[in-house]
């Protein structure tokens, strides 16, 4: 069977017509009860009531509105403002010796227009100009304004009450907050009376805000570095830190060391560098050695006696040392290739870093010149950021080595037997 389903009736408006209700299927859609045609009902005329145009403000004629749908039937049509039309000047009070006289005239349109003036005696009336500001008004006193007859040049006076309205502002200029001292923002007062019209708040104090640092003094072995700190507020505003001193790396030693007092036991040796080709010394960084003693080719070398021992034009032969520590102790340097010098007229070690300046985790190649496969068995490079801490070590150093490393400013040293070539790289 049909399920059953309303259709909801429509009312009619003013002009479209609407139905009554009925059923249809709601599966099939056949209309089971047929709906009614209501017709459209037509407008409710109601009448828009003229309103007269007066000497001042427009009016309008009548028109027709519908009272139920609100669509105009008929619309209005606007009259102009008519204007005055003034009669003749009429005296109501005469003018005597004593005091002037009024006249008054009224607007034909409507009554209750009405101008007057006044008259002298003898007829004359006032043509009075306008009212002109003689003594401005303040926040704190009185002004004047007056007027004049053009015909008789009477003048008339009147007071303008002093105000809050005339106030004088004036800008309280801001003050900019430093890195130790609170700032003010901008405000306003009357120069006149002292009111304030917006105050002025505190800013606090920025405080100081240093940037990241720039080494100014490399760090080395046993000597501490300087890392400048400056603030992005004002840059007159700085601190320096110190950056730790590089310890020196670990050397290898044979363990058949010849000890010069054969009663003690030792496990340590000092540590022969040089420089400059014509000098050979001992790191005494850690402050632990007192006296040396140096040798030549197994000779001993008399009165070199200093830390340093210094041989021109250039170093020869092989060198070793004594060295005597704090607490007494004896230690020969052991004449093998990691402990000693051996110096021959060859050309000196040499480097290269390219590019550099490099871009951030770019290959950097460090290649090293004038040195033989088996030199560099055992060599060792370090590479340290401008806070003195180790941040890459390569213990396999080959004649071309390539690193990749963050933005930052670098610090390198290369060390070959005894030598040691150090270089800088920047990285951005």
């Amino acid at each position: 069977g049909h399920k059953h389903e309303a259709i909801d009736p429509e009312s009619a408006t003013c002009t479209e017509a609407g139905h009554t209700s009925g059923i249809k299927c709601g599966v099939c859609g056949e209309i089971l009860v047929a709906t009614t045609v209501v017709p459209a009902k037509g407008h409710t005329e109601q009448e828009i009531a003229e309103v007269p145009a007066t000497c001042t403000e427009a009016g309008h004629t009548a028109g027709v509105v519908c009272s139920v749908c609100g669509e105009v039937i008929k619309a209005t049509e606007v009259v102009e403002a008519k204007g005055h039309q003034f009669g003749e000047w009429v005296t109501i009070i005469e003018a005597t010796l004593e005091h002037d006289g009024v006249q008054k005239r009224i607007c034909e349109h409507d009554p209750l227009h009405v101008e007057t003036r006044e008259i002298t005696f003898g007829g004359h009336s006032h043509d009075w100009s306008a009212w002109a500001v003689s003594k401005p008004a303040t926040c704190m006193t009185d002004g004047e304004e007056t007027r004049e007859c053009s015909d008789c040049h009477e003048i008339q006076t009147r007071t303008i009450a002093m105000s809050a309205d005339y106030h004088k502002y004036v800008t309280d200029a801001a003050v900019s907050a430093t890195c130790t001292e609170s700032g003010l923002s901008e405000g306003a007062h009357c120069e006149l009376c002292g009111h304030v019209v917006v105050a002025q708040t505190e800013i606090p104090a920025l405080g100081h805000d240093y940037d990241e640092g720039v080494v100014t003094k490399n760090p080395e072995i046993g000597v501490e570095g300087e890392k400048l700190f400056t603030c992005h507020h004002d840059p007159s505003h700085t601190y320096t830190e110190k950056i730790p001193a590089l310890v020196a790396p670990d050397y290898v030693y044979e363990e058949d060391c010849d000890i010069i007092e054969e009663e003690r036991e030792v496990s340590e040796a000092a540590i022969i560098e040089t420089k400059f080709e014509s000098v050979v010394y001992v790191n005494n960084a850690n402050y632990e050695y007192t006296s040396y003693q140096w040798y030549h080719n197994g000779a001993k070398i008399e009165g070199a006696t200093e830390q340093y021992y210094k041989e021109e034009p250039q170093l020869t032969g092989m060198y070793s040392v004594i060295v005597t520590k704090k607490d007494g102790q004896q230690i020969k340097v052991c004449a093998t290739p990691a402990s000693t010098v051996s110096i021959s007229k060859k050309a000196a070690y040499d480097l290269t870093v390219y590019p550099n300046p490099a871009r951030a985790y770019e290959t950097v190649t460090i290649k090293l010149r004038n040195v033989s496969e088996s030199e560099l068995d055992g060599a060792k490079m370090m590479i340290f950021n401008n806070a003195g801490s180790l941040v890459k070590t390569i213990n396999e150093v080959a004649e071309y080595n390539d690193v990749n490393l963050p933005a930052g400013q670098y610090s390198g040293t290369v060390i070959i037997g005894q030598s040691k070539l150090n270089f800088k790289l920047i990285v951005r």
